[in-house]
């Protein structure tokens, strides 16, 4: 619990911190809105957990600055899903057989290269570090004292805490490619590509499972 509260507080620190810095250069950066439909790769083939979920993120970012090759793109994006223990390992659940709800707070912070291609069009390119900040709490509907793989619910959802921050498994690479048409002179839309590789799961020989592919919509202003 101390832990979960220590990131949290880190948490709001980084959202205040990037408030300040773009209200003090409010003339400099453009606000891009996304909704990017996601896919979180779970590659356990017990039938106990999920396929693969798809989730619905939603995302606020800033460029910095806003008229340049290459900017600083901090980033926050939100969504839920649901989680089992299966072992002493976190894995997707269908909401029948959930035992905690993970709230998901995704920050990103890209390097991204913008080229643009004539007047209207342009293509960009991102990279960099991301942290996935899971709170897991107990699904709605699951008491503390129900059964769990540890022997009780409660349990399981504080070994799914301690199992999301620890050994880097918060810690993802970034690539992002998109492509924005310019509708008017504050107005760009076009389609992005994300995709986040989990560096833990990598690190702790678990392949690819975690890792995210994000497609959607990009909206700057």
């Amino acid at each position: 619990v101390f832990i979960m509260k220590k990131h949290f507080f880190i948490f709001i620190f980084f959202i205040f911190s990037t408030w300040i810095f773009a209200t003090s250069i409010k003339d400099s950066y453009d606000i891009n809105i996304s909704f990017s439909p996601s896919l979180i790769i779970n590659t356990d083939s017990n039938n106990k957990s999920a396929p693969s979920p798809i989730v619905y993120p939603i995302s606020v970012s800033f460029r910095i600055p806003n008229h340049s090759l290459i900017s600083f793109e901090p980033g926050l994006s939100f969504f839920y899903n649901y989680y089992l223990l299966d072992g002493t390992t976190p894995r997707p659940a269908e909401i029948e057989n959930r035992t905690g709800t993970a709230l998901s707070f995704l920050i990103d912070l890209p390097a991204n290269f913008s080229f643009t291609i004539k007047e209207n069009h342009t293509l960009e390119f991102g990279i960099g570090p991301s942290f996935l900040l899971r709170f897991i709490t107990l699904a709605n509907g699951v008491n503390a004292s129900d059964f769990g793989e540890s022997g009780s619910a409660s349990n399981d959802v504080k070994l799914m805490n301690e199992y999301f921050w620890s050994n880097a498994n918060f810690l993802y690479a970034k690539t992002s490619f998109s492509y924005l048409y310019k509708f008017s002179t504050q107005i760009k839309v076009g389609p992005e590509f994300k995709l986040y590789i989990p560096l833990g799961s990598l690190f702790n020989e678990e392949g690819f499972s975690n890792g995210i592919i994000s497609l959607g919509i990009k909206i700057r202003f």
